[in-house]
């Protein structure tokens, strides 16, 4: 799981609060969070009712990340330093006619 910014995140070293009991009060929330111990993911609870958002999100990932593989593949036969010099051109043809105006 990744965190993000709308997650809570709980440190274990700061809460001295046994896991079970950690675990069970996160439950009882509702909210998804985030649990470190030393600075590092141990653990992230997520209510039931997250769980199909979670799918979600894992289905869009898998979306994303096929669409990034097609274009990678798509562009790899591209001279990367062709694509910086039409880029550049590009863009200084741009400025010099917002220049111009």
């Amino acid at each position: 799981m990744v965190a993000r910014p709308s997650d809570d995140t709980i440190d274990l070293d700061q809460t001295g609060e046994p896991l079970p009991d950690l675990v069970d009060r996160v439950t009882r929330s509702g909210r998804p969070v985030v649990i470190r111990r030393g600075g590092r993911v141990v653990a992230a609870v997520v209510p039931a009712a997250g769980l199909g958002a979670l799918a979600r999100d894992r289905e869009r990932w898998e979306r994303e990340e096929l669409a990034l593989r097609r274009i990678s593949a798509a562009f790899a036969d591209v001279d990367l330093a062709e694509i910086d010099r039409k880029v550049a051109e590009e863009l200084a043809a741009v400025r010099a006619e917002d220049a111009s105006r």
